[in-house]
């Protein structure tokens, strides 16, 4: 029997999914990803948070997360942060985060939120995954107009952490970040 793949979502996936941004975004090998896991081919994962980050107004032909999440039971399955990974998440947060002359930069919250999720399931309960999804290169700014940490190159803005802040950076670090490009996105199972 073939091994369950594991996946984990950034909001930002499902939210180009359920907006339908064909244009910006491989919405095919997103869709052949959900085929999958409605099939019993893989599980998604993501964190609670994502129904509070995909807005209903946003949602092509209206309807909510919540109604997505309905329809795909059982495939995605939500996780809530708990005590422990809010206090990974402050910790996460807290790192001196600097590539090159950048410096003064944090991961967001909902981001670090997320990856702690994502580290946790991993850590405490053994899921292995396949890949973290997500489309977050940079380029967003926090409420305070302070640019945030992009999640596909992380590593690239550990540059002198003291090897205690290295090792706490590394959990994210290992997570195999990348697009959700399927190898086969015509596939539709």
């Amino acid at each position: 029997m073939a091994e369950i793949e594991n996946y984990f979502w950034d909001s930002c996936v499902f939210a180009a999914y359920l907006k339908d941004e064909q244009a910006a975004y491989d919405i095919a090998s997103i869709q052949a990803y959900l085929s999958e896991a409605k099939s019993g081919k893989a599980r998604i994962y993501c964190s609670s948070i994502s129904s509070g980050e995909v807005l209903p107004s946003h949602i092509k032909g209206g309807g909510t997360f919540e109604d997505f999440m309905a329809d795909y039971e059982g495939a995605v399955i939500q996780h809530d942060p708990d005590p422990n990974i809010m206090t990974m998440c402050g910790r996460f947060r807290d790192l001196p985060y600097k590539k090159g002359q950048s410096t003064n930069r944090r991961l967001s919250t909902p981001d670090a939120i997320i990856l702690a999720t994502a580290v946790h399931l991993r850590d405490a309960f053994g899921v292995v995954f396949s890949a973290f999804h997500t489309f977050d290169g940079g380029g967003k700014k926090d409420l305070d107009g302070n640019r945030q940490i992009p999640i596909l190159t992380y590593e690239t803005w550990c540059e002198d952490f003291s090897l205690e802040q290295y090792v706490l950076a590394a959990r994210i670090i290992t997570l195999p970040r990348c697009k959700p490009i399927h190898p086969e996105p015509g596939l539709q199972l």
